[in-house]
């Protein structure tokens, strides 16, 4: 399991599992096992490179990244998943996006090598977020970041 977020209810999981897709783990549900409680919201062959998930401020959606593409998938269906956004990274970054997302779901953060950077899901658009700290050795794995 790579990803995993509460729902605003705080009712549900989404996750994020290799080789089976992203979930949602009903915990309201009653006398069931796990397993049973978690319903397929999308599977992982029609999303490579999965990595991190979130939910959307009402709960209806979810945010996730597959590969460098960050896309809305309605949990309920109704509706197509789209792309709200493709992140341009570095030659040398990871093909998997591990990210925060707001409370307005508005924008992401995400981190490359100790630089720091915020997608506005609204149009796309990716500004560089320095990261000041007064020790950092600048190379190596990169931090983690949320809001």
């Amino acid at each position: 399991m790579t990803g995993l977020a509460w729902a605003p209810d705080g009712q549900r999981i989404a996750l994020v599992v290799g080789g089976w897709g992203i979930g949602v783990l009903d915990l309201g549900l009653k006398g069931s096992d796990l397993l049973a409680a978690t319903r397929l919201v999308k599977p992982s062959n029609d999303l490579p490179f999965l990595e991190s998930v979130a939910y959307t401020p009402d709960g209806r959606a979810l945010i996730c990244s597959a590969g460098h593409a960050i896309m809305r998938i309605p949990i309920e269906g109704g509706e197509e998943p789209r792309v709200l956004a493709r992140v341009t990274s570095p030659a040398d970054a990871s093909l998997t996006l591990r990210f925060s997302l707001d409370g307005t779901g508005r924008y992401l953060l995400y981190v490359h090598r100790w630089r720091g950077f915020r997608v506005d899901l609204a149009n796309g658009s990716t500004t560089p977020m320095p990261i000041k700290t007064d020790e950092h050795p600048g190379e190596g794995d990169s931090p983690n970041a949320a809001w």
